[in-house]
């Protein structure tokens, strides 16, 4: 820990100042070899040179000095950027072409993320999410294309390996008779799709089996969204009729 505070200090301080400090400090402790030197019987041309020879190359001594009381490999990066800063300053073009080319990069890579998180990193916002699987048919022209009504049923008669099964069949349909015409983005499902989701309503019910009978009444479940911002959180809505595509 003292050793990491010697660095922060230095940083601080500047390294001029450790540039000094090191200098005074390998310069005494040269003067002091030579003397040394001297008490033994050595001239003082002799004393020195023999003296520089124990202590070895000062310049790499100095260097190791720095390295031990400085955040090294900052001090390089902070070089670096300065340097690169200078260069930018003289050439403003070439500075704008690398400033636009970082704004498109991080733009980019920041849209790309957004998409990975959302997709595939952040988990879908149901209750045991990591058990959920969509299904779909397939053909050796065409991936993922939509289920049948009858292969559907037939998937759930002879379902052995899921809890639950539900449909859906997302659609835009247009909303009239509340003001101007809106077209909204609206789902066409069976009734076991909000069990399945966890979904439960904060007003009224959701869609029950006997929904799902021929002749059972148009059912609609509002999302909170659309009941906020399109029927203005009114909460007498339950039981009244809104028209879609007709």
């Amino acid at each position: 820990m003292r050793a990491w505070w010697s660095r922060v200090r230095t940083a601080l301080t500047g390294r001029r100042g450790l540039n000094e400090e090191l200098s005074a400090e390998l310069a005494a402790q040269l003067e002091f070899e030579i003397d040394e030197n001297v008490a033994r019987g050595m001239t003082v041309d002799e004393a020195e040179m023999a003296a520089r020879r124990r202590m070895g190359n000062i310049t790499q001594i100095q260097e190791h000095a720095r390295d031990a009381w400085t955040f090294g490999a900052a001090e390089t990066i902070a070089q670096d950027l300065r340097y690169g800063l200078r260069s930018l300053r003289r050439s403003p073009g070439f500075a704008l072409v690398v400033v636009l080319t970082l704004a498109l990069g991080i733009g980019a890579n920041t849209a790309i993320f957004s998409v990975v998180n959302s997709v595939l990193l952040r988990p879908l916002p149901y209750p045991a999410a990591d058990r959920l699987i969509r299904l779909a048919e397939s053909d050796p022209k065409a991936d993922g294309i939509s289920v049948t009504w009858v292969n559907y049923q037939h998937w759930r008669n002879e379902n052995h390996s899921f809890e639950e099964m539900a449909g859906f069949h997302t659609a835009h349909l247009t909303l009239t008779g509340r003001g101007q015409a809106l077209l909204t983005r609206a789902a066409v499902v069976t009734y076991e799709f909000f069990g399945l989701l966890g979904g439960k309503p904060l007003l009224g019910r959701v869609a029950g089996q006997p929904d799902d009978s021929p002749a059972a009444p148009l059912t609609v479940v509002l999302g909170y969204q659309f009941w906020v911002d399109k029927l203005g959180a009114d909460s007498n809505v339950v039981g009244t009729a809104i028209t879609l595509n007709g």
